[in-house]
């Protein structure tokens, strides 16, 4: 009888270490769980509107909803080069969240530091051109993620 209570005992602590894996490999499921797209430090990466990117090994998820485009567009005739300013989301396991726009023109923020990792816009992709219309799936935001 004691050997069967003892055996209950471990099953139930077992099942609760089961359940809480999460718990125990923090950056594996802050990846996994969201299904996100790999992010890549130290190097160039594509970011897709409306899709997260994780880094498991930095516990890092990334993502950007919105765009401001005001670049001059090709085909036409401006006074001013314009700016590509993109809004990007962080969070690093175990710390806050942080949203920070980055621009393409170098008289405005195109970097920044959040926990230590470096956050660097290469490029707002498409360009525009003149008459055309643009949603914010057209748009490829280049990166450059740096620890």
């Amino acid at each position: 009888m004691r050997h069967k209570a003892i055996g209950i005992l471990l099953l139930f602590f077992l099942s609760g270490f089961l359940n809480s894996g999460c718990e125990w490999q923090p950056c594996g499921c802050f990846c996994s769980v969201f299904g996100a797209e790999e992010l890549k430090l130290n190097e160039t990466i594509d970011l897709k509107y409306s899709k997260l990117y994780c880094n498991a090994s930095h516990g890092i998820r990334l993502s950007f909803d919105s765009i401001r485009d005001s670049r001059c567009p090709i085909g036409a005739l401006c006074i001013w080069e314009g700016n590509g300013a993109v809004k990007l989301h962080v969070q690093q396991s175990g710390q806050d969240s942080a949203s920070f726009w980055l621009n393409t023109n170098p008289s405005f923020l195109n970097d920044t530091v959040v926990n230590g990792i470096r956050y660097e816009l290469i490029d707002l992709l498409p360009y525009p051109e003149l008459d055309k219309d643009y949603q914010l799936n057209d748009y490829t935001v280049q990166v450059l993620i740096t620890d």
